[in-house]
């Protein structure tokens, strides 16, 4: 899925689509410095009476691993969906954190 990474003077927003996914589709993990975020898409149904002339709505797993600032205050780090959208918040902190944690999506 497409991701935009930003941030400002008080932290970092990552958001990812994630068109028809539901919280239980998302996992979203935290090891150390690098934030890993896990998803599936399923196909509701298959109909395989029906001829199809273009299919372009895709569907499988994905995992993307990012890194993060030496400034981000992983104990801040939360995830919601909303609307298609998956979006991570992380405060900025003078320290980082080498704990490992499983990050719960609201």
């Amino acid at each position: 899925p497409t991701m935009n990474v930003s941030s400002d003077d008080d932290g970092y927003l990552i958001s990812i689509e994630t068109p028809g996914m539901k919280r239980d589709d998302i996992g979203v993990e935290l090891k150390g410095d690098r934030l890993i975020i896990r998803g599936e898409k399923r196909e509701e149904s298959e109909d395989k009476d029906r001829y199809f002339y273009r299919i372009e709505r895709s569907y499988g797993a994905f995992q993307r691993v990012l890194s993060l600032p030496d400034d981000a205050d992983a104990d801040s780090l939360n995830a919601k969906l909303e609307n298609g959208v998956l979006q991570i918040k992380l405060r900025r902190s003078e320290s980082a954190s080498d704990s490992s944690r499983v990050i719960s999506v609201d």
